[in-house]
């Protein structure tokens, strides 16, 4: 085959993929592309359970014939179930606080996922429990909450904002 003949107009392999890698890089993503990707990761976070701990993931191979359900952090509830259900304790609350924070030293977009995560269950553990299982103050955790309220799926927008204006009435 001729190089002239093909449909590409004599380039090779190279120059199409350096040509590819122009039009598909980095640099000409949206912001709105990125952002949506961000918006479903939260949103798949919350309508999930959380992850295994990894102490269960190393044991996994000699538990293999006893899993069940007691193995899955929280019995395997989603998330958001667990943030919005008023019988969850506070050492629960406080391991997802956990959970969002060490997901937050991820690069994007799990760090933000984890800072929607985080601020979702400072904010159960204050309508809930009427602890602040943080050491923010209530004017910056009033502020923060309404930033992780465009954020986080609709069913816990409420939520969030709820919190958000008992920090108002704290600070």
């Amino acid at each position: 085959m001729n190089k002239n003949d093909t449909s590409t107009f004599g380039s090779g392999p190279d120059a199409l993929a350096r040509l590819l890698g122009m039009v598909v890089g980095d640099d000409d993503k949206s912001q709105s592309t990125g952002e949506d990707k961000r918006i479903e990761m939260i949103q798949a976070r919350f309508a999930g359970p959380l992850p295994l701990d990894s102490a269960v993931v190393d044991a996994l191979p000699s538990l293999i014939g006893k899993l069940c359900e007691d193995l899955l952090p929280l019995g395997g509830r989603a998330l958001a179930e667990i943030l919005l259900d008023k019988t969850s304790s506070l050492e629960t609350l406080e391991k997802i606080k956990t959970y969002g924070k060490q997901l937050s030293k991820s690069e994007e977009p799990q760090h933000s996922v984890g800072i929607a995560v985080y601020y979702a269950a400072i904010a159960s553990a204050l309508l809930f429990h009427d602890a602040k299982i943080t050491k923010h103050s209530y004017a910056y955790l009033r502020d923060s909450l309404k930033v992780v309220e465009d954020l986080v799926p609709d069913n816990m927008t409420r939520h969030i904002a709820k919190a958000g204006k008992m920090c108002r009435k704290k600070a």
